[in-house]
């Protein structure tokens, strides 16, 4: 539920002295003079029993930075979610060991302010599928964010970041080796057995939006969004926002097909039906060859017609068996969210506009 997350810790001034004598101070320095014109002190501490990183900053005497993986910090890695009882005792435990490290007390960790948060979720799939999904969600877009997608992932950058990626290759890469050394071979190889066909979503959130996010006037702090409903609410609502211009179920070619004929001529039909096998290929250079010669106005209300209408996720069964397009369903219609769709998803959808809508 909650992966990364960083902390702003006031009122230190009566300890600064003594974590500056632990840590390391850099100096920033001006590219053309060379000059310092600035400087902060940072930390790195091992700590838990995977031997994990957690990272502190300071710009001020009276103001600290920590940042840690919660998940990493408590497992050694983030291969399974943290739950929210967990986190307290790992609060509890962090405060504990940074207490002991710099000899000094600190404020308690229910005083420190949340300034970014990376909500998660991680679904552990049968064979194939996490990649087969993954390929699916690469198709789609959230609005406003730009998306970046490589072989084992997909991110969709904008204020707030999402990501979904597969975990058994981001585990080989940045997990794997640390824990073979720390923990040995047989735990490192079970846990990279563990990490195959595994799914995993992050959304990366700062303070401001985690603010509107979970309807706070004043600064977060953990007790403000540590709830299980609340959590899975709150990335529910992320994860929806996959499917602004489409249902969450799966649809071919035929099914597309019928579904607009119940609502629109055949004309308008042939030409929706078009963009969309253009506009959410998997081949790239289509969907650019839609955005450089049609008007911004004109796919919009082609992806409006396309959701009023309640058609799905497009996915070619070509490319598939049926067995396949039938998990990859329940997935997306299910398994997706903890528990119920966003209500609105659930809904008939209203109609807004119409086959008479002016269309260039």
């Amino acid at each position: 539920m909650i992966d990364t997350i960083r902390f702003k810790i006031t009122d230190i001034y009566p300890i600064y002295e003594k974590i500056r004598a632990k840590s390391e101070e850099v100096f920033v320095l001006n590219n053309s003079t060379k000059e310092p014109t600035g400087r902060f002190v940072k930390k790195s501490l091992k700590l838990g029993s995977y031997d994990y990183h957690i990272n502190f900053r300071i710009d001020d005497p009276n103001t600290m930075f920590v940042e840690f993986s919660l998940p990493k910090y408590w497992y050694g890695h983030n291969i399974y979610e943290i739950s929210p009882e967990a986190v307290i005792e790992c609060l509890g435990k962090i405060q504990s060991q940074i207490e002991e490290y710099f000899q000094t007390p600190f404020p308690r960790y229910n005083l420190w302010v949340i300034q970014r948060i990376d909500l998660c979720r991680v679904w552990k799939l049968g064979k194939g599928r996490a990649s087969r999904i993954l390929s699916i969600i690469k198709d789609l877009e959230y609005a406003r964010k730009k998306p970046v997608i490589w072989n084992t992932s997909v991110y969709f950058n904008g204020t707030t970041t999402i990501k979904f990626y597969l975990k058994h290759e981001e585990f080989i890469k940045n997990d794997y080796k640390r824990i073979k050394e720390f923990k040995g071979g047989e735990i490192a190889d079970q846990l990279l057995e563990e990490s195959k066909d595994v799914l995993r979503f992050e959304a990366t959130i700062r303070i401001k939006y985690i603010k509107r996010l979970f309807g706070l006037s004043n600064e977060p702090y953990i007790q403000d969004i540590l709830n299980k409903d609340l959590l899975n609410l709150k990335i529910n609502e992320l994860i929806s926002g996959l499917f602004r211009y489409s249902t969450c179920k799966l649809n071919n070619i035929t099914e597309i097909e019928e579904i607009l004929l119940k609502k629109y001529k055949p004309s308008m039909v042939v030409k929706l039906i078009s963009f969309q096998q253009m506009y959410y290929s998997s081949n790239r250079t289509k969907k650019r060859i839609i955005k450089d010669n049609t008007s911004k106005t004109t796919i919009w209300r082609y992806k409006c017609l396309l959701r009023d209408a309640g058609v799905g996720i497009f996915t070619n069964t070509r490319s598939g068996n049926s067995y396949a397009r039938g998990s990859e369903h329940e997935f997306f219609t299910k398994t997706i969210w903890n528990g119920e769709p966003p209500e609105w998803l659930s809904r008939e959808a209203k109609p807004t506009l119409t086959e008479e809508s002016p269309l260039s």
